[in-house]
């Protein structure tokens, strides 16, 4: 493994890199169960997060679809479905717009989760959606907002 870095080092300083080389290793699945122990795959893999029957997942960016590393939150029982998980990228925009539970339960407990595992500062303002009437309003912080307040509904 200090091989490898060290290798990666020398070419990213040969190549005069200031951001190093997207690098996807394909493992076979017979390589995969032989060296498994050895190797820890992280990503993409549904996790328990701090809270009590919330998963997250992290997924890494795919420049092939235009997609950045974001975060996935969801409830034990919704693993598997979509339309009830928030996620979130790591520039603070919300991933899957199409598929966001607006109506997440614990969405701040979500955000924290989210904050947490994408190494985003403590007081980021994660995107949120939340239905107004039958229209769809997209708010950075909704702590922020007096009782008071006129909305342009587009």
């Amino acid at each position: 493994m200090i091989k490898l870095v060290t290798l990666l080092d020398e070419v990213i300083r040969l190549l005069d890199m200031d951001v190093p080389p997207l690098i996807i290793v394909e493992i076979d699945q017979a390589n995969l169960e032989r060296y498994s122990p050895k190797i820890l795959l992280t990503e993409s893999q549904w996790k328990q997060s701090s809270y009590s029957n919330y998963f997250y997942r992290i997924d890494p960016p795919n420049p092939a679809i235009q997609t950045r590393r974001h975060v996935a939150i969801a409830h034990k029982n919704h693993l598997h479905t979509k339309n009830r998980q928030v996620s979130w990228n790591d520039d603070y925009s919300r991933h899957d717009r199409h598929s966001f539970d607006a109506n997440f339960r614990g969405i701040e407990k979500a955000k924290d989760i989210a904050r947490n595992v994408l190494k985003l500062p403590k007081d980021a303002q994660l995107e949120h959606a939340t239905n107004l009437a039958d229209k769809l309003l997209l708010l950075e912080n909704l702590d922020s907002i007096s009782d008071d307040a006129i909305f342009l509904v587009v």
